[in-house]
């Protein structure tokens, strides 16, 4: 994040906020993640982190927020590591009348219950319950309410910092309204010039079209969620492309208190603005497969008011190649949260999904979490 906007945005907050009136609140993690390669030669890291999350009073009606995370806080102390900061919300959040405007550090999804996002303001930012780094970015966020379901937002962020020249600021626009008991989402996006950015040695302008559009939908048919996803990903110098989603979820009681949560969805990745070389190259997949056909299953099952079980799974339809991740949770004693969980890649040699140099045989991580 721009220091210049760092330091503005904190004096904001300082010179506006009797001392006294603050309060903090964070966590500890201890994320322990090991892997077996290809060749069977077994790896691990361990990445501790402190976040910190300041509460502040409202500045003339309108909201402050800070939040940041230290990572290897501890081993960061050695020489063989580096302790390094990451803001995921420095903010302040203007209310007006009519208008809501968002300037600063904040967090932008545009998620639907899906576990797969593939229309998102940020691609990645959120996937299979799990949000990354990419979620908090730099930007003004303009929200126009319309009514209780409905409303208009218009986004430009920064993902290299402030600057006036628009091919390098990032924008989006998403239209949400109700119609016939469904959630309807339209939104758009244009990604800023990744000019001098590669993948695999390739451009990132020749792979990944720079705007795209899209249209989700969310509602409930009888006691079945049911929801799904459109985009369409073009520019000017590759063919287009698209993205079709969609999924359901249920839920039932065994007994009085055991409530098992079952999802699936289907999400197909149009690749035509791919040629053979690359759908080869970049997805180890068959240079005639214009088509990635995925699906992705979850189910969950409590084993008391303080733990769960669940399983995850991915199947690529076209080569069959798996993905397999049980994950175990357990809240402890001195409120610390656990949570145990493991990948495991199936598939043949050439497969999406098969162990090879870029895929791990297995992988899992162990993480704890202390909430204060």
């Amino acid at each position: 994040m721009n220091m210049k906007i760092v330091l503005i945005i904190l004096s904001l907050i300082i010179f506006s906020s009797p001392i006294f009136s603050m309060g903090m609140g964070g966590g500890i993690e201890i994320l322990t993640s090991g892997y077996i390669d290809n060749n069977n030669d077994f790896d691990y890291d361990i990445i501790e982190s402190a976040d910190f999350e300041i509460f502040l009073p409202k500045l003339l009606n309108h909201d402050l927020r800070c939040e940041f995370v230290v990572y290897k806080p501890i081993q960061g102390l050695s020489i063989n590591h580096q302790t390094s900061l990451f803001f995921r919300k420095l903010y302040i959040k203007f209310k007006f009348p009519f208008i809501k405007m968002t300037l600063g550090r904040q967090p932008i999804s545009w998620s639907y219950g899906s576990m797969f996002n593939t229309v998102d303001y940020s691609l990645g930012a959120v996937a299979l319950n799990e949000e990354s780094n990419g979620k908090y970015t730099d930007a003004a966020n303009i929200y126009i309410p319309v009514n209780w379901n409905s409303g208009l937002s218009l986004i430009a962020s920064f993902p290299d910092g402030f600057t006036t020249n628009i091919d390098k600021v990032k924008l989006g626009a998403r239209a949400r309204m109700g119609f016939l008991g469904y959630d309807i989402t339209i939104n758009y996006v244009r990604e800023a010039d990744s000019a001098g950015m590669f993948i695999a040695s390739l451009p990132v302008s020749s792979i990944i079209p720079s705007q795209r559009a899209g249209l989700t939908f969310k509602g409930d048919i009888w006691d079945i969620g049911l929801y799904g996803a459109f985009g369409c990903y073009f520019d000017e110098n590759i063919s287009n492309s698209y993205s079709y989603l969609l999924g359901a979820d249920y839920s039932f009681f065994i007994g009085y208190n055991t409530k098992i949560i079952v999802q699936a969805e289907y999400m197909g990745l149009d690749l035509n603005n791919l040629n053979s070389i690359m759908r080869e190259a970049l997805l180890n997949i068959h240079p005639n497969d214009k088509l990635l056909n995925l699906l992705i299953g979850n189910i969950s099952i409590p084993i008391d008011d303080f733990s769960s079980i669940a399983l995850i799974s991915i199947l690529d339809w076209n080569d069959k190649s798996v993905i397999l991740s049980p994950v175990y949770q357990n809240t402890l004693p001195l409120n610390i949260n656990i949570q145990l969980s493991a990948y495991i890649f199936l598939g043949n040699q050439g497969d999406l999904f098969a162990p090879g140099p870029s895929i791990p045989r297995a992988s899992s991580m162990l993480r704890l979490i202390y909430k204060w």
